[in-house]
């Protein structure tokens, strides 16, 4: 007689139950004896909490009394670095869940107590800082229309007295554009309502100049002038 050989492997005896559902999380519960945390749902699955925060805080509510949860005693239990631990416990801070606070030994050194809540305490509001008035004299009223002002020191003087000269001075600068002409070189032009003097070469130097006729400039070298063309 043959043997026969089936090409697929028996089906895997099933330990879920009938009615179990075919998609999503399928739980497989056993009952624990000890090492075991009860954790309430509002905070395993709490809808504001970051995952990190989530951890930390479920992480802390397991540990004994006195296991150190600071910030570098966590790093070097996790992964993640300094700033998001130190983000993910400020997380559970504000809703309750822990309790950070600072205190000192009697041995002089400060240390940082915390305090975990297996359910969330009420976290008491900041109270708002008063702002008190100024005990600052009032300031003097301003002067009157042609009222001279008081007396300054030296040093005050001095820097105003810089202060306007450099004012006069950007005044002036800003007044005078590229195509003003200075009080010197305007000398040239006539009396108001009369075109300028043409320009002239003069005839000792070959500068141009302006004149109402071929000759000298006031800079040129004596000597015999040139008629006009």
């Amino acid at each position: 007689m043959a043997f026969q050989h089936p090409s697929a492997p028996p089906r895997a005896v099933s330990r879920l139950t009938a009615g179990t559902p075919r998609s999503g999380v399928v739980h497989v519960n056993v009952r624990h004896a000890d090492h075991y945390t009860v954790v309430g749902n509002h905070l395993a699955q709490h809808r504001v909490l970051s995952l990190v925060a989530l951890g930390l805080a479920l992480h802390i509510q397991s540990l004994p009394a006195g296991a150190g949860v600071g910030v570098k005693r966590l790093c070097e239990r996790f992964p993640e670095g300094e700033v998001r631990i130190a983000a993910g416990l400020r997380e559970p801070e504000a809703h309750g869940y822990l309790e950070r606070s600072r205190v000192r030994l009697p041995s002089g050194r400060v240390v940082t107590r915390t305090v975990s809540y297996n359910r969330p305490r009420t976290v008491p509001a900041v109270p708002a800082v008063p702002t008190t008035p100024s005990t600052a004299p009032p300031d003097p009223s301003p002067a009157a229309p042609g009222s001279a002002p008081g007396p300054v020191g030296p040093g005050v003087a001095g820097c105003r007295g810089r202060t306007r000269s450099r004012t006069r001075t950007r005044s002036r600068s800003r007044t005078r554009g590229p195509g003003t002409r200075r009080p010197g070189r305007a000398r040239a032009a006539g009396p108001a309502g009369r075109p300028p003097d043409p320009f002239q070469t003069c005839d000792g130097c070959e500068r141009a100049f302006r004149a109402p006729a071929p000759g000298r400039c006031r800079d040129g070298p004596a000597g015999p002038e040139r008629s006009a063309a």
